[in-house]
């Protein structure tokens, strides 16, 4: 793994399994949150973030996942081009949480 990933970070085909595990409701949505979470922590992992988010089946889930996603990526991005570009990797369906400034 790149020495910028944290040792317990893994891709997200293998997190989305065992984040069915926990029962569904609000259990499983903080477990996918504090996943989704720790796959977007720094500029690197937004894509397997993103990817993460994409398997998810739940549309509810997927809210979720997506919503985190976007709310943290001014943060985590800075640069609002970096922010656009982030968003125009994000499904089209949830990309209405990107922020209106880009005209999304």
């Amino acid at each position: 793994q790149p020495a910028h990933r944290p040792p317990l970070q893994t891709v997200p085909g293998a997190v989305a399994p065992l984040v069915r595990v926990a029962p569904r409701g609000s259990a499983r949505t903080g477990c996918l949150l504090g996943a989704v979470g720790d796959l977007f922590w720094d500029p690197h992992g937004q894509d397997d973030a993103i990817a993460f988010c994409r398997r998810l089946g739940d549309r509810a889930e997927k809210e979720a996942c997506y919503t985190s996603l976007v709310a943290r990526a001014p943060d985590i991005l800075g640069d609002p081009t970096a922010v656009e570009a982030f968003c125009a990797k994000v499904e089209p369906a949830y990309r209405k949480r990107c922020p209106q400034s880009l005209g999304s």
